[in-house]
């Protein structure tokens, strides 16, 4: 499934999204103004990737799977539950600015939020979040980080 510009996916309450494969979800290059919000959940087995994306809303969604954010800026997730107990983190940021993640549970077999830059991630907000972590990290660094990850508010 992929969604272009200026388009959300809008879930009613009781809505199941079954998603299946490597990537689940993706959202390519380019994309401006997309969202996902719901009243209840989306079930993935693997990952919902957002590549390049300027303008992104994640609201009120239940994941069963990694959220992940490369490249991408302006980005909001709240009121969400994303549960990822693979080898992956909840939530994954690579190289993103502007992101602000509040209100939302994370859980994880591996640090719940992981920040990673080989260029540069910048201006993240974490707020009143619930951490569940099998390994008690919440945040971590991204294992092949290279570039500089700053102004992490938490």
């Amino acid at each position: 499934m992929q969604l272009l510009t200026g388009v959300e996916l809008r879930l009613t309450k009781d809505a199941i999204v079954l998603l299946s494969g490597e990537i689940s979800f993706l959202i390519e290059r380019g994309q401006d103004n997309v969202g996902i919000t719901s009243e209840d959940r989306v079930l993935g087995r693997n990952t919902v990737h957002m590549h390049g994306c300027n303008g992104v809303i994640v609201s009120g969604v239940t994941f069963y799977c990694m959220l992940s954010l490369d490249s991408c800026n302006n980005v909001r997730v709240d009121g969400c539950r994303i549960e990822s107990y693979s080898r992956h983190p909840a939530v994954g940021l690579v190289d993103c600015a502007d992101v602000m993640i509040s209100g939302c549970s994370l859980r994880s077999g591996h640090g719940a939020l992981c920040l990673c830059a080989y260029r540069l991630c910048e201006n993240i907000i974490i707020s009143g979040n619930y951490f569940g972590v099998a390994d008690a990290r919440a945040i971590v660094p991204g294992p092949s980080t290279a570039g500089p990850v700053r102004r992490v508010f938490a």
